[in-house]
């Protein structure tokens, strides 16, 4: 594996022991980790950087099976090496040290009689090297060292070295249980060295390894091997090649883990075997109720195994020290061994539910074959996890309980309901569709009008936070004509989501209707909870023939009635009402309300739940906005278990966005959101702008474009038509192209500026197509915003700058006014970055026509503040780029030869046309590439145009 040997995650360490390799440091590190944190990557590393300093690099390994009945081996390879590295050194060393001679031969040293003198004769030796050149040696795995190796370099790191001779000792720390023969010993070594304890790597340095490894593993793939490796570079590697052969743990990792379980007596190894059925953690109590050991016998095999670093103490039982080694040890076991243990546990958690859980009696009696037990436990483990408010972990149980479920079985249209509500809380509404879709759909399911009515109403109700189609006035009417007369809670669930389908297809007057008798059950039913959900509903069709003061007051009534409660139908108040301010440019109050959906969201413990994921990331988009970047990336911040996909792509998808402004960001990013991109639509809207800046960045710009058209056409798909997002995208691309002309050959020029043009007209086309919809009575005024407007502003300039950078002739008044106008809209819609960019765009329009024009300076300057304050590199290398030239920057030959060299010529083309020798023209225009601070021609003649010198 060459790609994943490379070291990561360790440059503090590295350069904690570079200390070592100072020219006169003779220092002494004792180096320790479990096994595969790294420890041999380091030194690897280490040991490079020593010979590429000039240091002579010593190595002696200690070896395991067998190896410590070897005296003296790490030292003699040491010998070896400098007898053939160093030869008249040795000679000169070993005539008064004969013992050195007869090392290196081979012929082993009389450990009885001689320690002392090979010590003192290895001291020698070390210490002349010293004296010639700088010295790193190196000793791994001392906690396989034998006896008479041990007390030698006890010795060496007692005396030391008054020559620049370093050493490193490296032990596995998990290997040195209470009776190793090298415990005492490192306590001894720890008052004479350095220590450096290597700990676990981070996840997001896990995921470089398992990306060197594989790069073609999914998400989920990825964050299953971070979490299982724990920190642990070895593991990272062995499980990511694992997951690519479809095995849980590669053979050689479960070799590794499997050394230390061998090693105990018996009855301990079976206390292992029998806790790693538990899982990762047991409690002593269940663990000595499925035990056939006495309790003193179970305590010396318990303790037994946490000496040999296998099991950790917790606060009421044991816990592996890995869980790898609890998988490991538990597929181990033979079938039949497995099932006896499982149904040991089953059998005392029966007895004692206070022994555990739900959930553990579920998987223990499933495991033991015993499935009535098991579907019974899951159900009411799932139960449990709703009223904790852990949807995810009730998802799990849910569904658990329906893969053993018969198929008639009557308790599933209950179960799957369950089910889809978990996965709806726990921001996974594609699969809540998915189950009810699967049951209302399945042939061999037993009709129950009841349940059948339950499914429909509740399905659509959550497809509206999905991209999935249904016929939700179709499937309502069926809803409707299934219930019978009663004035109930499933008429109320029923009626509720036929008043969401008449509002979603703008039938308002009916929902109003329909909503009243509604809002009235409530009351008859003693569920007011429910009306606030149905209030927030009819918000809609309300707003339909509102202002926005009405449509405000009526929403602030709404959040207000409901804040503080414990009804969940306030967060969807507090988005409508976020929305409502962010569509018409309050961006401060659109913020606030966002972020009191999320407050009530959490404290409702419902944060991955419909509406409640919006809240986050739209307060976290306006936060950028703002330019509230920190703000912005901990509103997405996952803290817990992150909900699933596509949810988490979109918590992703706003820092991505960020880090590309910012001038970092990669493809390899973008691509794995885009993944997603035909599974949620905010995911493109997110994505789509930072994605082409990203690719236009690399010089990418056909990638640029058709990620624009991708994603046009995406949304399309899912909206079933184009959405006025289309004008944000059309002015990034127009801007991109801008860029490219500065810089593309004349014969380019035609190309870009049609494709500028169709931008133009595109973005015209999608404000009047839209403004006209909604002169026929559409879903509500004004919605071409401010966010909108300035866009489309933006469109036009870019578009007026294209022109010029393509070479035709633009209205420098127009250009003015049109930037000018871009500047003043992003300001009143308050969006700080798109702001900086209008300005320092309209500052080079400015500085193009006078060089030395106030109003341009005044522009960049403030666009370049905020292009510090929030580190938006390109932004300020652009803004560098563009600073005005002094007048005499260039010669007049040199601003003659640059304009030839603007129009694409060669050197020899301009030589003849100037009659001038081309080698003449090569030192002109290397002088012009110096001045301007560009790197090639074409930087050249682009930061010309920037400055106005052509």
């Amino acid at each position: 594996m060459p790609a994943a040997s490379a070291i990561v995650g360790r440059d503090d360490e590295l350069a904690w022991l570079q200390q070592s390799l100072d020219p006169e440091a003779a220092i002494s590190v004792l180096l320790s980790g479990d096994a595969g944190i790294g420890k041999t990557r380091l030194l690897r590393e280490l040991t490079a950087r020593a010979g590429a300093q000039g240091r002579l690099v010593l190595i002696g390994h200690c070896l395991g099976q067998g190896g410590q009945e070897l005296p003296y081996l790490p030292v003699t390879e040491v010998v070896t090496r400098v007898q053939r590295a160093a030869p008249e050194v040795f000679a000169e060393v070993a005539e008064t040290h004969p013992r050195l001679a007869e090392l290196a031969a081979g012929g082993g040293a009389d450990t009885a009689t001689e320690p002392a003198r090979l010590a003192e004769g290895v001291h020698a030796l070390l210490g002349r090297l010293g004296h010639r050149q700088p010295v790193l040696l190196v000793i791994e795995d001392v906690h396989w060292i034998d006896d008479s190796s041990r007390d030698l370099f006890t010795l060496l790191l007692t005396r030391g070295f008054a020559e620049p001779v370093s050493m490193v000792l490296s032990y596995r720390s998990d290997d040195l249980h209470p009776g190793h023969p090298l415990g005492r010993t490192i306590a001894h070594w720890s008052r004479l060295a350095q220590r450096l304890d290597l700990g676990p790597l981070p996840a997001a340095e896990v995921r470089r390894i398992v990306g060197s490894v594989r790069g073609d593993l999914a998400e989920d793939e990825v964050a299953a091997v971070i979490e299982r490796a724990e920190g642990n570079a070895f593991f990272a590697e062995e499980l990511t090649m694992a997951a690519g052969l479809g095995e849980p743990v590669g053979a050689d990792l479960a070799r590794v883990l499997r050394v230390r379980v061998d090693q105990l007596e018996p009855r301990a190894r079976e206390v292992v075997r029998l806790a790693a059925v538990a899982g990762r953690q047991v409690s002593h109590d269940l663990l000595a109720a499925v035990s056939d050991l006495a309790d003193d016998e179970l305590d010396e095999a318990l303790r037994a195994a946490v000496s040999h670093h296998l099991l950790e103490t917790t606060a009421d039982g044991y816990s592996f020290r890995h869980a790898l080694i609890a998988e490991t040890e538990y597929a181990d076991q033979l079938p039949g061994e497995r099932r006896r243990a499982h149904r040991r546990y089953a059998d005392a958690l029966r007895t004692d539910p206070g022994l555990g859980g739900a959930a553990a009696l579920a998987r223990h009696a499933a495991a033991a074959g015993d499935l009535a037990t098991a579907i019974t436990a899951n159900l009411e483990a799932g139960e449990d996890a709703m009223r904790l408010g852990a949807p995810q972990e009730g998802l799990r149980r849910f569904e658990r309980a329906l893969g053993l479920l018969a198929a008639d079985d009557e308790r599933r249209d209950w179960t799957t309901l369950r089910a889809a509500t978990a996965a709806s809380q726990s921001g996974d509404p594609n699969r809540a569709v998915q189950l009810r879709r699967e049951r209302l759909e399945d042939p061999s399911a037993p009709f129950d009008p009841v349940h059948r009515a339950h499914l429909i109403a509740d399905l659509v109700m959550d497809a509206r936070a999905t991209e999935q189609e249904i016929d939700a006035l179709g499937l309502t009417e069926e809803a409707v004509g299934l219930l019978g007369p009663e004035r109930d809670q499933l008429r109320l669930w029923v009626l509720r989501s036929r008043v969401q389908a008449l509002v979603d297809a703008r039938r308002y007057a009916e929902a109003l209707q329909l909503g009243e008798e509604a809002l009235a059950l409530t009351d008859e039913v003693g569920l007011p909870r429910e009306a606030g959900e149905l209030r927030a509903i009819l918000a809609r069709a309300y707003e339909a023939g509102a202002d926005v003061a009405e449509q405000r007051a009526r929403l602030t009534e709404l959040a207000a009635e409901l804040d503080g409660t414990d009804q969940p139908a306030q967060i969807r108040a507090w988005h409508q009402l976020g929305s409502l301010e962010q569509r018409v440019g309050d961006l401060a109050a659109a913020l606030r309300h966002f972020d009191a959906g999320i407050r009530a969201a959490h404290r409702m413990r419902r944060v991955w739940a419909p509406w409640a994921l919006d809240c986050a990331l739209l307060g976290a988009l306006v936060a950028a906005q703002l330019g509230d970047w920190p703000g912005a990336r901990r509103r997405v911040a996952v803290t817990g278990d992150p909900p699933p996909q596509p949810a988490r792509a979109l918590l992703e998808a706003v820092p991505f966005g960020l880090r590309v402004a910012a001038g970092e960001g990669t493809p390899a990013e973008l691509s794995r959101l885009r993944q997603w991109w035909s599974a949620e639509s905010l995911l493109v809207v997110l994505t789509a702008q930072p994605g082409m800046e990203l690719f236009a960045r690399e010089g990418r710009l056909d990638a640029a474009e058709n990620l624009y058209t991708d994603a046009l056409d995406t949304l399309n798909r899912l909206w079933g038509g184009h959405s006025l997002v289309g004008i944000r995208f059309s002015a990034v691309l127009l801007g991109l192209l801008a860029d490219a002309a500065a810089t593309a050959p004349s014969g380019e020029w035609d190309r870009l500026r049609r494709r500028g043009q169709q931008l133009r007209r595109f973005g015209e086309t999608l404000v009047t197509g839209s403004e006209a919809s909604f002169e026929r009575g559409g879903a509500g005024r004004d919605l071409v915003g401010p966010e909108a407007r300035a866009w489309l502003l933006r469109t036009r300039a870019e578009a007026l700058r294209l022109e010029l950078a393509t070479g035709a002739d633009v209205d420098a008044e127009e250009l003015d006014a049109a930037w000018a106008a871009a500047c003043a809209a992003f300001d009143r819609d308050g969006e700080v970055l798109e702001l900086a960019r209008c300005r320092a765009r309209y500052a080079e329009v400015l500085r193009a026509r006078d060089p030395g024009s106030t109003a341009a300076r005044e522009l960049a300057e403030q666009a370049r503040a905020v292009a510090e304050r929030l580190g938006v590199r390109p932004l300020l290398a652009q803004l560098a780029a563009d600073r005005p030239a002094s007048a005499d920057v260039l010669t007049p030959r040199e601003r003659e030869i640059l304009a030839l060299v603007a129009q694409g010529r060669s050197n020899g083309e301009i030589g003849k046309q100037l009659f001038i020798a081309t080698k003449t023209v090569s030192v002109h225009v290397s002088n012009v590439l110096a001045k301007l601070g560009a790197a090639n021609r074409q930087e050249a003649a682009a930061i010309a145009r920037r400055r106005g010198l052509l």
